[in-house]
C-alpha cells in the first residue's frame, strides 16, 4: 500500500534495529502485514515482519504474527524455528524457505532486531526477533551465505486477504521510529517514499524524524512520492 526505502552511507551493515510503533485497527482480518525490512543478504533476498493473520501450512491461519523468509532455497535446512514456531518451505513467489510464529500483537511500540546469531560451514545465521515491555519473542533464524545486509532496503504494508476492494481495508498505520544498523552506530542518511498506484488511500511521509506509512480507513493521500534526506 506504501513504501519507504532506506540508504546508509555504507553498502551494507552487521545488523538492523528498529524502534516501531504501530497504530489504527490491528483485528486479524483483513489479512495485512507491516513489513519492516525488504532487503538482500549476499543478494538473496529477504523480509520479515507482522501480519495480521499467519499461515501454517496444512493447518491454516493462526492469527498474529511474525514472519521472516528468504529466496533462494527450499532447503529447511536453512531454517531455525523459535519457540512454538514453524517453518514454511513453498514454491510460490518465485520459491522461498522461511520461519513463523504466533505473536499476539496490538496498538504500541515495539524493539525488533535483525542480528547474526551464529557462522558455520554453510554460512550465517540471522535471527528475527521482536520485544514488547519486558517479552522478547524469536521468529526464528534464517542461513544465508556469509555477508551482511544491503543498504537500500524497504519498509512496506500490504493487504492480501479478506478484503475485495480497498474501502475494506481499515486504518492500518506502521511507523518506524528509529532504524540503525551495526550496534546502532550507523543511521539512514535518505529514504524514498512510494505508493501502490492501484491502492489510493495510501499516504507515506516523514513525522518528526519518523517514516510513517499509512492506509485504509479514512486515510487520504497528501504526500506525493520523494526522497527525504536524514540526518545520519
Amino acid at each position: 500500500m506504501a513504501y519507504g526505502w532506506w540508504h546508509f552511507d555504507v553498502p551494507s551493515v552487521r545488523d538492523l534495529s528498529f524502534r516501531i510503533q504501530i497504530a489504527g485497527d490491528t483485528n486479524r482480518l483483513p489479512g495485512r502485514y507491516l513489513q519492516l525490512y525488504q532487503g538482500k543478504i549476499a543478494g538473496v533476498g529477504f523480509y520479515l515482519g507482522f501480519q495480521t493473520d499467519t499461515l501454517r501450512p496444512d493447518i491454516g491461519w493462526q492469527g498474529h504474527g511474525l514472519i521472516f523468509s528468504r529466496w533462494g532455497s527450499r532447503d529447511s535446512g536453512d531454517a531455525r524455528i523459535g519457540q512454538g514456531g514453524w517453518i514454511e518451505n513453498a514454491g510460490h513467489e518465485g520459491g522461498f524457505v522461511g520461519v513463523r510464529a504466533t505473536f499476539a500483537w496490538f496498538p504500541g511500540e515495539y524493539r525488533c532486531d535483525l542480528r547474526p546469531s551464529e557462522n558455520d560451514s554453510f554460512g550465517v545465521w540471522y535471527e528475527f526477533t521482536v520485544k514488547h515491555a519486558e517479552k522478547t519473542v524469536s521468529a526464528g533464524s534464517l542461513r544465508f551465505p556469509t555477508s551482511k545486509i544491503e543498504s537500500g532496503g524497504g519498509s512496506w504494508t500490504e493487504v492480501y486477504s479478506a478484503a475485495r476492494n480497498e474501502t475494506e481495508v481499515p486504518l492500518t498505520e506502521l511507523r518506524i521510529i528509529q532504524l540503525a544498523g551495526n550496534d546502532g552506530t550507523v543511521r539512514p542518511i535518505r529514504c524514498d517514499t512510494t505508493y501502490n498506484d492501484r491502492f489510493a488511500s495510501s499516504d507515506a511521509f516523514f513525522d518528526g524524524g519518523s517514516l510513517v506509512l499509512r492506509s485504509g480507513g479514512t486515510t487520504r493521500r497528501k504526500h506525493e512520492p520523494r526522497q527525504y534526506a536524514l540526518h545520519p
